[in-house]
């Protein structure tokens, strides 16, 4: 194990431990971090906090008007073990079909999931291009669905070479342009603003974008994590308003929805 790969892994397991003590006793001592202190200020200047015209589903937020809405597409790039937004999604809105990507081998539940009429999954990780890519995994040796195309909470001398599908062509293959109301949820590790930047700058403007935005472990991707996340507020608020409703693991991640501001959902 080289140095880089050393202190990467005694930042995870150092901020690991933060998070345990944090959820033990329902604390949050994000104050004491400088960089942790950042971010949650930074999201609280400028972002809007999330209001009562949206609903939670699961774990995230979708406007509420979205409800009452027909012709809905959704594509969810990210899914590992844990489908209960996407459950959700299928029973309170009136669906037309739901795209889902994941890399990983999924588990029983998830697989039973996926036999419904509406909804397409394929095993590809979702990316802004497709191409060859590495795909880092967790230092844990138990399974871990968090696999990344990024740096993100993953060791970097533990990867396999993978091929990416990119979320043009995938626009492209759901008919996107052809559905007034789109969804699209990013709970993929470290590429999210990635893969909303191609989007925006192709053209393709869903009305709502549900994404994290997790915030490396490694002392050496700091600065750009920073980079980009001021790059995508920059690209998203030209077409959208931008949401946070970040409740726990403050400083670690943003979890933020983006609505169209012409969509007439909020």
């Amino acid at each position: 194990m080289n140095f880089i790969n050393l202190l990467d892994k005694i930042s995870y397991f150092s901020t690991k431990l933060i998070k345990k003590v944090e959820k033990k006793f329902s604390i949050s001592l994000h104050f004491l971090f400088p960089l942790r202190l950042f971010l949650r200020l930074y999201e609280k200047i400028f972002f809007k906090k999330i209001n009562n015209k949206f609903e939670l589903f699961s774990n995230y937020y979708l406007p509420t008007k979205l409800l009452e809405k027909k012709n809905v597409l959704v594509i969810s790039g990210g899914i590992g073990f844990d489908i209960s937004f996407e459950k959700v999604v299928l029973e309170k809105i009136n669906i037309s079909k739901m795209i889902l990507f994941d890399p990983i081998e999924l588990c029983d539940e998830v697989k039973e999931f996926l036999n419904h009429k509406k909804i397409s999954y394929f095993k590809k990780a979702l990316y802004s291009e497709s191409k060859k890519m590495k795909i880092y995994k967790p230092f844990e040796k138990e399974k871990n669905p968090n696999v990344s195309l990024n740096i993100l909470h993953t060791d970097r001398s533990n990867y396999q070479i993978i091929k990416t599908v990119g979320i043009i062509p995938v626009l492209k293959f759901a008919k996107f342009k052809e559905y007034k109301n789109k969804v699209i949820k990013l709970d993929i590790e470290g590429v999210a603003d990635l893969v909303i930047i191609k989007c925006i700058k192709n053209n393709y403007l869903p009305c709502v974008i549900n994404f994290e935005l997790e915030r490396p472990t490694s002392i050496f991707e700091q600065f750009k994590y920073f980079k980009r996340l001021f790059e995508l507020k920059k690209v998203l608020e030209k077409e959208y308003s931008i949401f946070y409703y970040t409740s726990i693991k403050l400083g670690y991640r943003l979890e933020l929805i983006a609505v169209k501001k012409n969509s007439e959902l909020i």
